[in-house]
């Protein structure tokens, strides 16, 4: 009987270990759930396009910007890195492609630059590119989040600015 008790005491401690474990989860579960929802909201809120690079995979995610943008059906799209260093206008493109990877293969944790992307509709844009790299234990860079500002507009309203003043100025 002594036995028998100190099983269900055991099994009574497992059980609220287990209990407590369940509920840890749900937790940690519910605060995941809400860190994706928020990073949802926020991709969606911005006019940027959002991209998250696994180097481990080359695969890329964009948010719907990408397409509301840049025209490019995120369907359409083949989510690698190689990609979007297709798109870029062949002028930039080596140029582009040698700075990221000094970031990346470097210790930067960042890293920005300018270059044209092409629209879907075969036309360019001029974007503002700026990304953050994550780096495991060992300093490797593992992943890289990043947005997309196409700054076209801005670019031809300073251009327009500047012819403006200069026709003032004769």
């Amino acid at each position: 009987q002594l036995e028998l008790r100190r099983e269900l005491a055991e099994q009574a401690e497992r059980e609220e270990h287990l209990a407590e474990t369940v509920r840890r989860r749900a937790v940690a579960e519910r605060a995941l759930d809400e860190i994706e929802e928020r990073y949802r909201l926020v991709a969606r809120a911005t006019n940027d396009a959002v991209w998250d690079w696994d180097f481990a995979t080359n695969h890329v995610v964009w948010n719907e910007a990408l397409e509301i943008s840049f025209g490019h059906a995120l369907t359409a799209v083949d989510p690698t890195g190689d990609w979007w260093i297709a798109q870029i206008h062949p002028e930039d493109r080596d140029r582009i492609d040698r700075s990221i990877h000094a970031a990346i293969e470097g210790a930067a944790t960042s890293w920005s630059d300018e270059y044209r992307f092409r629209r879907a509709d075969g036309s360019f844009a001029s974007i503002f590119d700026r990304g953050h790299v994550i780096r495991d234990h060992d300093g490797r860079a593992t992943r890289m989040i990043g947005a997309m500002l196409d700054v076209t507009e801005r670019q031809e309203s300073r251009a327009a600015l500047t012819i403006s003043e200069e026709r003032l100025r004769l």
